[in-house]
C-alpha cells in the first residue's frame, strides 16, 4: 500500500521544499519506491532539479490528462520526479479535489512500478491545493524555524485538518527553545531535530539533496533518522 507524507507550512523560508527532497532522498536509501511531488506554482522544487517549464506536470495528473510514464520525470537520485510550473495556480481557479483524488491514484495504480511513498511538497500558502494534499496524506511533516510566522503557519496547517496526526520536524538545535514549547502545545514534535548547515545550500547550487553530496554530514543524517520514523522501519 502507497504512503503518502506531506510536507507542510505556509510561512516562507521554514525548510519545506529542502525537507521534502531530503525524505524522498533518504526513503530511496532504504529501499522505498519513491515519487517526490512538487504541488506548488513557485515550482522552488522543480527549479533545484535543474527544470524549468517542463511539458508535463502535476497539473495534468490531477487532472488525468497525463500519467507518471509522462509526466513522471526520473531522477540522478533514483526518485521519480512529479514537476511544476506556475500554470498550477489552475487547481485553485477550478477546485476539484474528488476528481484530483481519483486520477492520481489512478496514476499512482499505472506506475511504471510499484510505488511505496508518495512525498508531496505542498504550496506555501493556504490553497485548495493544499487543502488535497494534507487530505490524502497518511502523515504531515510541518517544518519551522524560531519564529512566529513558521509557528503560525504550522498552527493554520494543523487547523485545516485538525484530525490528522502531525508529525512536526524542527530545523534547528534545540529541541527545548521557547518556540518549540509553545508549538509542543498544539502538536507533536519529533524526537530529531534538523541543525542548520552550509551544506544544504551547497548542494542546491549543485542541483543535489544534502544527502547525496554531503553524505555523512550531521543533517543527512537526522533526516535520514527522521525518515526512518516516518517510514515505520
Amino acid at each position: 500500500m502507497t504512503q503518502i507524507i506531506s510536507i507542510a507550512n505556509p510561512a516562507g523560508g521554514t525548510g519545506k521544499t529542502t525537507t521534502a527532497r531530503a525524505i524522498a532522498t533518504s526513503a530511496v536509501e532504504y529501499g522505498q519506491r519513491t515519487l517526490l511531488v512538487d504541488l506548488d506554482e513557485r515550482a522552488t522544487l522543480t527549479f533545484l532539479h535543474g527544470v524549468e517549464n517542463p511539458r508535463h506536470t502535476v497539473v495534468d495528473v490531477l487532472n488525468g490528462r497525463s500519467g507518471l510514464g509522462t509526466a513522471g520525470l526520473s531522477t540522478a537520485e533514483r526518485y521519480m520526479f512529479l514537476p511544476a510550473t506556475s500554470r498550477n495556480s489552475v487547481l485553485e481557479r477550478n477546485p476539484e479535489p474528488e476528481s484530483w483524488q481519483k486520477n492520481f491514484r489512478k496514476a499512482i495504480s499505472e506506475a511504471e512500478f510499484p510505488i511505496d511513498l508518495v512525498v508531496l511538497d505542498l504550496p506555501s500558502s493556504i490553497s485548495q491545493a493544499t487543502a488535497w494534499g494534507l487530505s490524502v496524506a497518511d502523515s504531515v511533516v510541518v517544518p519551522f524555524l524560531d519564529s512566529l510566522s513558521a509557528i503560525r503557519g504550522a498552527i493554520q496547517v494543523k487547523n485545516m485538518h485538525p484530525e490528522k496526526n502531525q508529525a512536526l520536524a524542527i530545523m534547528q538545535k534545540d529541541l527545548a527553545s521557547a518556540f518549540a514549547n509553545e508549538l509542543a502545545h498544539e502538536m507533536p514534535l519529533l524526537d530529531t531535530a534538523i541543525p542548520k548547515a552550509a551544506q544544504v545550500g551547497a548542494s542546491e547550487l549543485k542541483k543535489q539533496s544534502a544527502l547525496s553530496s554531503a553524505k555523512e554530514a550531521p543533517v543527512s543524517q537526522a533526516y535520514r533518522e527522521m525518515t526512518y520514523f516516518l517510514l515505520g522501519l
